[in-house]
Formats: C-alpha cells, structure tokens, sequence
C-alpha cells in the first residue's frame, strides 16, 4: 500500500472511502461474470501525526478497511450473492 491516500487524507483533513470489486477477474467480453462493488464508510484520520508516521498507520488502517470488504465480497460470491444481506 502506498501512503499517498493517506498522506492528502491527513494534510488536507479529508476523509478516504474504500471500495472493493470482485467479480471482474473473471468477466470477459464473451463470458459476461457478476461483478459487485462495496463502499465502506468515510473514514477520517484525526489525532494521526502528519508525517511518515501517521501516513503508514493510516495506510495500515486503509489497506485493512480494503482488504475487509473485499474478503466480505469474496464470502457473497461464494454464497450465490444473496440479495438480502447487511453490508459489512
């Protein structure tokens, strides 16, 4: 992960929204594939320091945030991507 998300997020005290796709890895324009996408919730880095240190630890939290709503995704697929279901 790089910390440049992180990094405009801190200096500029903007929130990140993570989002994860799955699906695509298989669709092909002969063989269409289900592809679904998942936003997360914005999330701010107050109180991180602005620096080296508070750009990797934002960055550990964003690629943490991206890797848990991929891996939910990841579960849907597997369960036939019910329609009912709370987002994570």
């Amino acid at each position: 992960m790089q910390p440049g998300a992180a990094m405009v997020a801190l200096n500029e005290d903007v929130p990140v929204v993570c989002g994860a796709i799955h699906g695509s890895q298989d669709w092909k324009a002969t063989r269409p594939a289900a592809v679904s996408i998942v936003w997360g919730e914005p999330m701010r880095f107050q109180g991180l320091p602005s620096g080296s240190k508070g750009y990797r630890e934002a960055s550990e939290q964003i690629q943490a945030e991206l890797h848990r709503l991929w891996s939910w995704l990841v579960e849907q697929h597997a369960a036939g991507r019910p329609r009912n279901v709370t987002l994570p």
